[in-house]
Order: structure tokens, then sequence, then C-alpha cells
């Protein structure tokens, strides 16, 4: 009778550990971050007709990336190494054109700079899992799909001939019916990320690393044309569990007195 005791104090306790140790790894956390880099385009041909009439006519050279900033706040939950992770998302992207020709000109050679702002409203569904490299530091690695709803884009230009233009280095917003002339509003993404890891305590971990953004269809409505619009961002954020862990309680003991 005391050995079956005994057997069944023991299985309780490892019973016991082993769900203290999956509670312990499980668990929803907030991911806010921030991404910093740079994005560019992948186009079939000159990538925007706006119906401007001061529109380029020309596209000779490949476009050129700008800078781009993405801030996002995340929610996941996270079971062993693995995690599902959702939230929103700002991201501008755009690119550069330096090679510009306007017809009023009459000449071969660029004389303006275009620079192309879209910014877009982003919700992802990122998997990821994690490596443990030893006590604080981690890796994980992640990918996930996301869609976008494309708010606004500007254009801005910079005189570098001899051509007068009034607005130049102002950004011109697009209209309501402009945009929705010549845009999606909704667009699918991949995203790619890699990050490294340091864990402070059972709460709080800070991560760092590169992201990749890419859509997955055409931006632009025009059937003759593609715009694939891409950002390339180093992020650095923190992850902040939201289970906060239990104080230790000492044993009871028993007097005998």
């Amino acid at each position: 009778m005391l050995k079956f005791t005994c057997m069944k104090a023991t299985l309780l306790c490892i019973l016991a550990f082993i769900s203290t140790t999956c509670l312990a790894q499980n668990g929803f956390f907030l991911e806010p971050g921030i991404g910093l880099g740079f994005s560019n385009v992948k186009a079939s041909g000159p990538p925007d007709e706006y119906p401007f009439s001061y529109g380029p006519t020309g596209w000779y050279t490949k476009t050129k990336s700008i800078f781009t900033y993405n801030p996002s706040l995340l929610i996941g939950y996270k079971h062993r190494g693995w995690s599902l992770t959702t939230g929103i998302s700002y991201l501008r992207t755009g690119y550069t054109d330096d090679q510009m020709f306007f017809l009023t000109l009459g000449t071969n050679e660029p004389n303006d700079v275009m620079t192309e702002y879209y910014y877009h409203v982003i919700i992802p569904l990122i998997f990821s899992e994690q490596f443990k490299l030893d006590k604080h530091f981690f890796i994980k690695a992640g990918f996930g799909f996301a869609l976008s709803y494309n708010t606004s884009a500007a254009e801005k230009f910079t005189e570098t001939g001899i051509y007068y233009y009034g607005g130049a280095g102002i950004k011109q917003p697009l209209t309501k019916d402009e945009f929705d002339q010549t845009y999606f509003r909704v667009v699918g993404w991949e995203i790619l990320r890699l990050h490294l890891g340091y864990k402070v305590n059972d709460q709080l971990s800070f991560v760092a690393g590169p992201e990749y953004q890419f859509m997955l269809s055409s931006f632009v409505k025009n059937n003759d044309n593609y715009l694939i619009n891409r950002a390339y961002t180093f992020k650095l954020g923190a992850t902040w569990s939201l289970k906060h862990p239990k104080p230790v309680t000492p044993p009871a003991t028993i007097s005998t007195m």
C-alpha cells in the first residue's frame, strides 16, 4: 500500500512538472516594433501613368530605392517554440526614377527626378519558430502572408534640367479618384523574417533582424503592365508576455507544538 502511494505521488509530481513547463512556454504576447530600411518596385514598364498633364514620357533606367519605415503592433500566441502572430502595421513603399523625360523639352537628356510614395495599412499573419541558443539568446525565423489596405499615393519632382515645374520639391498627393483609377485598394503580400532575440526574463525579450515584404500581385490596374512593391527593413522590437508569473509560495510548516 505504501509502495503504491509513493508511485502515485511520484507520477503526480511528474505530471505537475510537465504541466508547469508547458504553461511557462505557452501564452499570449505583445510585439511592438519598428522596421527601417529601403523600398523599391519591380515593374514591366513605366510604373505609373497618372492622369496628370505633366506625366512622364519615358522610363529608361532601373528604379532606385527610397527610405522606408514600418511601425507595427502585433499580438501573438506562443506554444513551446512555435508562435502565431497578427496585428496591424503601417508601411511606406515607393521608388525614385532619375531619368525622366518630358515631351515639351524636345531633348534626349533627362531633366527631372521623380519619386513615388505609397502608403499601406497591413494586417499580417505570421508563423514563427524559435531556436534557443543559450540561456538568453535565441533565433526566431518566420514567414507569413498579409493583406494591405492601400490608403494613398504621392509623387515628388526634383528639377535637374531647364524645365520648370511649379510644384517641384513638394509632394503632390493623388486624389481619391486618381488613386482608384490607377491602383488596387487591397493587395496580398508575403513576409519573410529572421530575428535574433535576447531574453531578459520570462516576460520580456528584445528582437532585431531583417524582414522582407513584397506584393503577391500587381498594384496597378493596367492589364498591360505590372507593379510589385517591395520593402527590405531591419526590425527592432520587443516581446512582452501577457501571462504574469505567479509568485512562489513557500511550503507551509507543520508545528509540532
